[in-house]
């Protein structure tokens, strides 16, 4: 078990801080399959090279096909945890500049939402059901 606290709440989704996953995103309801969870602003950069030499070179997505972009992501997402087997996914509306997270399977109250990285640089820790006080 991995004990939590409440640091913010959209009514949906809440940004905790745990004693063994750092900080992570937590479904406050329950989601079907395919619902969106929430949307966050983008900002996106042109010369992802220039950034994979700073201190920020693990923290941005690669934000088009043809990968000659890339994009950091605000608010709840950013605190988004890598899983091998995630219970969301990521996409991008490219007009509105949003990165968009959805339920790719039911997920209940409680339960840490969690997303497959493009690219992991680190050992993989596994997802535990964690318990929230306020």
């Amino acid at each position: 078990m991995c004990f939590g606290r409440m640091i913010e709440s959209d009514g949906n989704v809440m940004l905790c801080k745990t004693d063994k996953r750092g900080k992570c995103i937590v479904a406050e309801r329950g989601f079907t399959k395919g619902d969106k969870l929430f949307s966050a602003p983008v900002i996106v950069f042109k010369d992802w090279e220039t950034v994979e030499r700073t201190e920020l070179k693990d923290y941005y997505y690669v934000y088009d096909e043809k990968k000659e972009l890339c994009c950091f992501v605000s608010g709840f997402a950013s605190f988004l945890n890598h899983s091998s087997t995630p219970n969301a996914s990521k996409s991008f509306d490219y007009e509105k500049e949003l990165f968009i997270c959805k339920a790719e399977k039911d997920i209940k109250k409680g339960d840490e939402i969690v997303i497959e990285y493009d690219n992991v640089w680190f050992d993989e820790q596994a997802v535990e059901a964690i318990s929230i006080t306020a």
